[in-house]
């Protein structure tokens, strides 16, 4: 994928999901493995864990489970599209949103006790997958906690998927060995890491990768 037409590529993906926010969660809102991914990831929370953000939000369903089973969360998230943000506030109303990009995390202000990034990783490049863990790490507490998930794959079979005109999203693959190398270089321990097959009309099924990793190193 050009490294010149990553700009008109990303508006066009922001435009698709701000077009199609409320069928987006419409369709995951109930979506069985990725709810046991949230809940799994709940489970590694102890007290003091309180500061979470959600990088690259959506439309607010991984907070909204945080929120109801651990109340004294003090949440924040963030994304691009403001339709998603919109809906967020609304399915998360105790929690704070904002229209952010989440290339620019060391623009926000504080620590993080745990920090998610559910399906950013697709519409970032390598270079800034790396920089996102970099200043996830600088961000949170020793100790913190990061959630990602993402599609696994060859990274040069990364394409921008094109469903007209004017509407596509961009489809950055990532291995399992370059998302936990970047971690441990970056001071994390992977506390776990699996796997889920996504079903896709008239097509092999996509493979979801899943890791949580701990902050164990840094200020």
């Amino acid at each position: 994928m050009p490294a010149a037409d990553d700009q008109r590529e990303l508006e066009l993906t922001i435009q698709t999901f701000d077009k199609y926010a409320q069928q987006y969660c419409d369709k995951f809102e109930s979506y069985k493995p990725y709810i046991e991914s949230y809940e799994k990831f709940a489970a590694l929370f102890t007290p003091r864990h309180r500061q979470v953000l959600d990088a690259a939000c959506g439309p607010g369903l991984f907070c909204r489970l945080l929120w109801q089973q651990i109340p004294r969360l003090d949440i924040k998230g963030i994304d691009l599209a403001p339709a998603m943000v919109n809906l967020a506030r609304s399915n998360c109303p105790d929690a704070q949103f904002a229209v952010m990009d989440c290339r620019d995390l060391d623009q926000l202000d504080g620590r993080f006790d745990a920090i998610i990034s559910a399906f950013c990783f697709p519409y970032l490049n390598q270079n800034e997958v790396t920089e996102f863990i970099r200043s996830a790490a600088e961000m949170l507490s020793v100790g913190g906690l990061l959630f990602i998930s993402t599609m696994e794959g060859r990274y040069e079979n990364s394409q921008f998927k094109r469903r007209s005109e004017d509407e596509g999203v961009l489809n950055y693959l990532y291995s399992e060995s370059f998302i936990s190398t970047t971690l441990i270089e970056q001071g994390f321990v992977v506390l776990d890491l699996f796997r889920q097959n996504y079903p896709l009309d008239n097509a092999e099924a996509d493979t979801d990768l899943f890791v949580f990793a701990r902050k164990t190193s840094g200020n």
